[in-house]
C-alpha cells in the first residue's frame, strides 16, 4: 500500500491571512477623522491626510515639499479628477478649504525653519 495515500491531507485554511491582504488589496488609503470633520468631505480629508503623510515622509527631501499631478493623485490616493476638483473647492461654511488648510500647515512649517 502507498504510504502517501494513508496521510491525511491538510485542511485548507478558512479565510484569508492578514499577510496576504496587502498582496491582494494593496496599501490602504487613510483619511484622518479630524480632516473629515474639518472639511465635511471624505475626498478632501483623503487629500489632506495623504498630503500630510507624504510631506512627513519627504521631510528630509525638499523640506517636505512636493508636487503631484492629477494623474498621480488618482494613482496614489485613489481620487478621481472630479473628486480632486470637488475636494479643492468644497467646504462647509464653518470650515476652511482643504487648500487653505494645507497652506496654513506649510506656513507653520516655514516658521520653524
Amino acid at each position: 500500500m502507498n504510504k502517501r495515500a494513508l496521510k491525511a491531507e491538510p485542511k485548507p485554511t478558512q479565510g484569508m491571512r492578514p499577510s496576504h491582504l496587502m498582496v491582494v488589496f494593496d496599501e490602504p488609503i487613510v483619511a484622518q477623522r479630524w480632516a473629515v470633520k474639518a472639511t465635511g468631505s471624505l475626498p478632501a480629508a483623503v487629500m489632506i491626510s495623504y498630503a500630510l503623510q507624504l510631506s512627513q515622509a519627504l521631510q528630509n527631501q525638499n523640506d517636505g515639499w512636493f508636487a503631484k499631478t492629477m494623474g498621480e493623485w488618482q494613482e496614489e490616493a485613489g481620487l478621481s479628477r472630479s473628486e480632486q476638483e470637488t475636494a479643492r473647492a468644497t467646504r462647509p461654511p464653518t470650515a476652511p478649504s482643504p487648500i487653505w488648510i494645507l497652506q496654513r500647515v506649510w506656513q507653520m512649517k516655514l516658521q520653524h525653519l
